[in-house]
C-alpha cells in the first residue's frame, strides 16, 4: 500500500491531478489509455465498471490514509457497499470525506446532429440573465404605473436567441 501511495504521490508532484476513467474494459489515466493491459487491469476495469467507479480523480496532496481508505473501498464487493447503504461508488467516495479524491458520474447519451447539447452551467447563467431582465421589466412596469414593457413573446425570443 505504501509503495502504491508513493508512486501516486510522485506523479502528483508533476501533475495537479490524476483522472481515472474506465470505459469499454480499459482504464485511461488523464485521457491516455493505460499501456499495460493485463488480465489484472481488465479485471480491475470490469470491477470498477460494475461498481460504478468509472470516473475518479486524485489531486495533489493525497495523503497515505486517504489512499489506503480508497483502496479498501474499491476492494470491497459491490454488494457489500450497497448493503451498507452507501449507494453507488460515486456516492460512497464523496461521502467518505476524502479531501483529495473525488468521483463524478459521467452519463453518456447518443445524440444526433439535430440534438442541441448545452452546458447546465451556461444555461443557468443565461436563465439568470433572463430572470434579471424580466424582473427589471416588472419593476419598470410597476414604476410606470401600468405602461407595458417588452411582451412575453419578445422576452421568449430573447432567451431563444441567447441559446
Amino acid at each position: 500500500m505504501a509503495e502504491g501511495h508513493s508512486l501516486v504521490a510522485a506523479i502528483l508532484d508533476k501533475h495537479e491531478v490524476l483522472r481515472f476513467t474506465v470505459a469499454e474494459g480499459t482504464i485511461k489515466i488523464n485521457g491516455e489509455e493505460y499501456a499495460s493491459v493485463t488480465n489484472h487491469t481488465k479485471q480491475l476495469a470490469a470491477h470498477l465498471s460494475k461498481f460504478g467507479g468509472c470516473n475518479f480523480t486524485f489531486s495533489r496532496g493525497l495523503e497515505r490514509d486517504e489512499f489506503a481508505s480508497f483502496m479498501e473501498l474499491i476492494s470491497r464487493p459491490e454488494e457489500q457497499v450497497l448493503a451498507a447503504g452507501e449507494g453507488d461508488f460515486t456516492e460512497a467516495v464523496n461521502r467518505s470525506g476524502f479531501r483529495h479524491i473525488v468521483s463524478r458520474k459521467i452519463i453518456l447519451k447518443e445524440v444526433t446532429d439535430e440534438d442541441v447539447v448545452v452546458s447546465r452551467k451556461e444555461l443557468n447563467v443565461l436563465a439568470g440573465a433572463e430572470r434579471q431582465k424580466v424582473e427589471a421589466d416588472v419593476l419598470s412596469l410597476l414604476k410606470a404605473g401600468g405602461e407595458t414593457g417588452p411582451s412575453q413573446e419578445e422576452r421568449s425570443a430573447s432567451l431563444r436567441s441567447a441559446l
